[in-house]
């Protein structure tokens, strides 16, 4: 009699096994060229696979210091936002902000280029504390003071439109004024100016290699656009690739924001909680003291810093008149400075104020507005304005605003 063996799977009567075993010979016999590539495309399944989880989990669960690395290179002030994109702030205290980029790349809301009639138009031009990526859109001083101007029934409707930067100099708020100010058709052109301008706009200060910078030449100044051919390459579609991806996924951005760390600092046993949160450790209670008070620069280099940011402000003072707009000057105070008059400041405020007496422009100072919130237990400053400081700032600019246009 003949006995018949089954064959059985040494995973059970359904042959798991064997399907394991399949799968894992699948490719087996192939040229040793197709294995390769059989190979690379499972090794980039698999990484696109972990990739798309962790841009999920980051997406879903906030990480500090976790955020979008929204830069995009322009070759006329070195750099905005990229355009519709999500800027996210967090600091060491665990304070939120959630932003929008615009479609020009600032942060602030949509706006038509053609200006509709009857509307009058406020931009405003400087650096972070324009930009106010600490707070959110609803609590920014710009959007305060629309909401302000617009509910006092003056019989006008007013726009606030935000086109600061992070880091922008005077020369590059000059510049970014001389592309917008005509097109938009802007009524007034609002200087946000804070110290660290003067010398944000010098090369030997500031040393950051993709800006333009000025200089002193015959009785004016010139702009320095050299980084332009240095980074050339910047402007090329893969590289704007690549800022779309790092502007668009918080897994790039944080590989590239610590590799950036790791580059500078490197491989560290310990970290801060600054460090940890991707940050630099900052004065959150004050503007920057590092190379601001003129007392802390050498007397030739601050006579410098003073004539050429006068030549630039005269400059783009004409200009704006010229295209048939008023310029005023908004100042953000040094917190230790604040309470003194202009003359016992170790602060740029009296130089700012000379120049726009010399020139016929209003210099809009909110220290008293300030001075006030602190004085209620407020606070005005924490890495940058608060939402407080933001109010008392807008307060103070909606005011003159008001009272401009009754006097007109």
């Amino acid at each position: 009699m003949t006995t018949s063996h089954s064959r059985r799977s040494p995973d059970g009567p359904h042959g798991t096994g064997g399907a394991r075993d399949g799968a894992a010979t699948r490719g087996k016999g192939l040229p040793a060229g197709k294995k390769a590539l059989f190979t690379l495309a499972v090794v980039a399944a698999a990484f696109l696979a972990a990739a798309g989880i962790a841009e999920g989990l980051l997406r879903v669960i906030p990480v500090p210091g976790v955020g979008y690395n929204t830069f995009y290179y322009d070759e006329l002030t070195g750099g905005h936002f990229y355009p519709n994109t999500t800027n996210i702030y967090r600091n060491e205290r665990n304070d939120v902000a959630r932003r929008s980029v615009n479609s020009w790349g600032y942060l602030d809301r949509e706006h038509a280029v053609p200006r509709v009639p009857g509307v009058i138009r406020i931009g405003f031009f400087g650096d972070s504390y324009t930009e106010a990526r600490q707070v959110a859109f609803e609590e920014t001083f710009y959007r305060r003071i629309e909401k302000h101007l617009n509910r006092a029934n003056t019989g006008a409707e007013y726009e606030c439109i935000s086109l600061g930067f992070s880091g922008n100099s005077t020369l590059q708020c000059y510049l970014e004024s001389g592309r917008w100010t005509e097109k938009l058709d802007l009524d007034w052109v609002v200087y946000v100016f804070v110290e660290n301008d003067l010398g944000d706009q010098i090369r030997e200060v500031r040393r950051v290699a993709k800006l333009p910078y000025a200089r002193l030449a015959g009785d004016s100044f010139v702009v320095d656009n050299t980084f332009r051919e240095r980074f050339k390459h910047k402007t090329r579609r893969y590289h704007r690739a690549l800022q779309y991806l790092r502007a668009h996924s918080l897994v790039a951005s944080t590989v590239e924001t610590r590799l950036r760390l790791l580059k500078r600092r490197g491989i560290k046993l310990k970290v801060t909680e600054a460090e940890r949160h991707m940050a630099e450790k900052s004065d959150k209670r004050t503007i920057p003291a590092s190379g601001v008070a003129p007392s802390m620069w050498p007397d030739s280099l601050a006579d410098y810093a003073r004539e050429l940011g006068s030549r630039i402000m005269n400059t783009w003072i004409s200009d704006v008149r010229r295209s048939g707009s008023k310029f005023v000057v908004a100042y953000i105070p040094r917190l230790q400075q604040m309470a003194l008059p202009y003359a016992e400041q170790d602060s740029w405020a009296q130089w700012m104020d000379s120049v726009c007496r010399e020139r016929g422009v209003d210099f809009v100072d909110p220290s008293r507005a300030f001075l006030s919130e602190l004085e209620g237990g407020g606070e005005v400053y924490y890495d940058h304005m608060t939402p407080a400081g933001h109010a008392a700032f807008a307060r103070t600019l909606a005011d003159y605003f008001l009272q401009t246009s009754r006097t007109e």
